[in-house]
């Protein structure tokens, strides 16, 4: 090989390790290394930064027709005590998230359980346990998730547990409409054969 071609390479081979070892050395502000392209955001508004609940069962839904629209939930009980537990929301692609206290039902830990689903219409879905009765299953749907009205319950049945939501868009005749599916634990099921799809 010719000196002029493989000092070029040994060139190239230089300048490559010394970009890797610089996008190796980001730091994030609390020291640990970043990986480059990826964003990581605490979810929690910073006016509830303070807050010390025991936010167990994370779950997060993005618009699959309007991905910068993220919802997240957990079990979170209103901050004012009200009558409603609150979602997460964002519409910003998950950069900033603030609280939306819809979910009928507030407990001392929000929902017993929550599970959120967009359907591509933009529509909300959850698939809660009350946290104000035990083992009451909601199936909930909202048209506008940082409308401050609370979710429509579409069903209600009680002994009940673990609800896990999908929807979709399907076309039925000429007319599209949302599916919706939630399986379930259900307890009044005949031979203890639990599980359930509504």
């Amino acid at each position: 090989m010719p000196a002029k071609k493989s000092a070029k390479k040994a060139k190239a081979k230089k300048s490559a390790k010394t970009a890797a070892k610089k996008t190796a050395k980001k730091k994030a502000p609390d020291g640990d290394v970043m990986s480059p392209g990826v964003l990581v955001v605490n979810m929690i508004p910073k006016s509830r930064s303070g807050e010390h609940n025991q936010d167990s069962e994370p779950n997060l839904a993005v618009d699959p027709a309007a991905p910068l629209n993220m919802v997240g939930s957990a079990f979170t009980p209103d901050p004012g005590g009200g009558p409603n537990a609150p979602i997460y929301f964002s519409t910003d692609g998950g950069n900033n998230w603030k609280l939306n206290s819809i979910i009928p039902g507030n407990g001392s830990f929000g929902t017993g359980d929550i599970t959120v689903r967009f359907s591509p219409s933009h529509t909300l879905y959850a698939g809660i346990l009350r946290g104000d009765v035990s083992l009451r299953l909601n199936i909930l749907r909202t048209a506008n998730f940082t409308s401050p009205a609370p979710m429509t319950v579409l069903l209600s049945r009680d002994n009940v547990d673990q609800p896990y939501i999908q929807a979709a868009r399907v076309k039925i005749g000429t007319a599209a409409k949302d599916v919706v599916f939630n399986g379930d634990n259900d307890f009044n099921a005949p031979s203890g054969k639990t599980a359930t799809i509504d």
